[in-house]
């Protein structure tokens, strides 16, 4: 068997075994593309009162505690986009609350949005640990698929559709043209997509590149009576240290010595949650650490970017149309390669 045979049954195995999952991991990257677009489409439902200074941040998590007494608030995530719904964290699910009036608009459980239901299937099926492990092992089937068929294009390099009457070569060159001009992408996709599936691995490898070594989150001083600063004291203070940065959201503190962590998003950084993090003391509300994105070393800030990368947002519309188009050029790769076996395989009528 040559080499180039070899790759071919290599080629054709990887699809026939990771076909099913590498067409549902396909079909959802593409679905969350959009997951901005979608997630605004459902959060339009929420009315609020528009021209309505909002509360106090203290007053909204109050409310939803007294609607829900015998559970603890667990956080505040922001709206991407003023004016929005102030969303509270409870256990297991999430308040929208009207910033202006406190009024409550909806009660959503973790985990139900749509986009939160495609991503579910896109990094695991929606099948837990084995789903996880289902879909990394898809993601390198069709990391390897996408190698070994740069490999057989080479000799012939067909860049365009030759006229014949055969639906057959027609396939055929579909098959190429459409691996060749998104293969690039697609070997990145894959790339940073094994790279977070074997985060426990790389991780750790790629932090050591930093000058800086990570450091354990840093505490409250407690003293006893004295109460946690206002939640809008806590925005501003977090502002004020990372200024031009947008918050995100921040957990409250699980015990009295636990700091409050403000997640915090750059205009630069594409990711939902940011990547920047403000630590401060909930009683003296000192900054007790500031962790810029902007100013991460070189492991960090490819962790930084590397979903940025998989998603097609580093760039904005024009990475995201690419990758976009490269999730539905690994659906036709599918579809006419399979189509193609099929065919050569199948028995003919005499």
């Amino acid at each position: 068997m040559t080499v180039r045979q070899a790759a071919l049954k290599l080629h054709l195995w990887m699809a026939l075994v990771g076909g099913a999952f590498i067409l549902i991991a396909s079909a959802t990257g593409a679905l969350l593309v959009f997951e901005r677009e979608i997630n605004s489409a459902q959060d339009a439902a929420l009315r609020i009162e528009s021209g309505v200074p909002p509360l106090p941040l203290d007053d909204l998590v109050v409310a939803v505690q007294a609607a829900s007494p015998q559970q603890k608030v667990r956080g505040v995530v922001f709206p991407e986009h003023e004016p929005g719904a102030i969303n509270v964290a409870l256990p297991g699910r999430a308040v929208m609350v009207d910033p202006g009036t406190g009024r409550i608009l909806a009660e959503v459980a973790n985990g139900s949005r749509l986009a939160n239901m495609i991503e579910g299937l896109h990094l695991n099926l929606r099948a837990g640990p084995w789903g996880n492990r289902i879909v990394g092992t898809a993601t390198l089937l069709c990391l390897l698929a996408a190698l070994t068929g740069l490999y057989l294009w080479w000799p012939r390099r067909l860049l365009r559709f030759r006229r014949d009457d055969s639906g057959r070569r027609f396939m055929f060159d579909l098959h190429n043209i459409s691996g060749f001009w998104t293969s690039a992408f697609l070997v990145v996709v894959t790339g940073t997509g094994l790279t977070m599936f074997f985060g426990n691995v790389t991780d750790p490898m790629l932090k050591r590149l930093d000058p800086a070594q990570p450091q354990a989150p840093p505490q409250s001083a407690f003293v006893e009576g004295t109460p946690p600063i206002s939640l809008d004291e806590l925005v501003r203070r977090a502002r004020a240290a990372l200024p031009g940065a947008q918050i995100r959201n921040f957990p409250i503190p699980a015990g009295p010595k636990a700091a409050y962590r403000v997640q915090m998003r750059f205009p630069e950084d594409k990711t939902p949650g940011g990547r920047s993090q403000v630590f401060i003391d909930q009683y003296s509300g000192d900054v007790l650490r500031v962790q810029s994105s902007r100013e991460a070393g070189p492991g960090t800030w490819f962790l930084n970017i590397q979903r940025s990368i998989h998603t097609g947002e580093i760039w904005g519309w024009p990475t995201r149309s690419l990758a976009f188009a490269t999730c539905l050029s690994v659906l036709v790769q599918l579809y006419s390669g399979i189509l193609l076996w099929w065919r050569r395989t199948r028995p003919r009528k005499v």
